[in-house]
């Protein structure tokens, strides 16, 4: 993965399917991810938390929404239908992270994130 990661001012897009609070598990891969975005901008795009959310870690930041569909084996799992997903847009100014939470978008939620210096806005 380090061979792919582009140099700061690209952006770098990890998609996992757990928080990286799972990731803690295995901390030494963790702790390389988080020094890593030291030196590159890295956004992760996380999911099977089937809530919003957003998390700073220093440089880096995390995205966490449920995938957009949902089979009824997931849906009798957790107990519920997640409805919940995000949209990522970028463009030459920021990357903006919206979540819909029941098809509706959720504008308290929404986050920035500047290029020009990878701080939230």
């Amino acid at each position: 993965m380090q061979a792919a990661l582009l140099p700061e001012p690209g952006i770098n897009l990890v998609a996992s399917g757990t928080t990286l609070n799972d990731w803690k598990t295995y901390y030494p891969d963790f702790v390389w991810l988080r020094q890593q975005a030291q030196a590159h901008r890295i956004l992760v795009l996380s999911g099977d938390i089937h809530e919003p959310d957003f998390r700073e870690r220093g440089r880096l930041y995390e995205a966490t929404a449920s995938a957009m569909a949902q089979p009824a084996s997931i849906t009798a799992l957790v107990g519920k239908k997640s409805g919940v997903f995000a949209l990522l847009t970028v463009d030459d100014a920021q990357l903006t992270l919206q979540w819909w939470v029941e098809g509706q978008p959720q504008a308290a939620l929404t986050q920035h994130i500047s290029r020009a210096d990878w701080q939230v806005a």
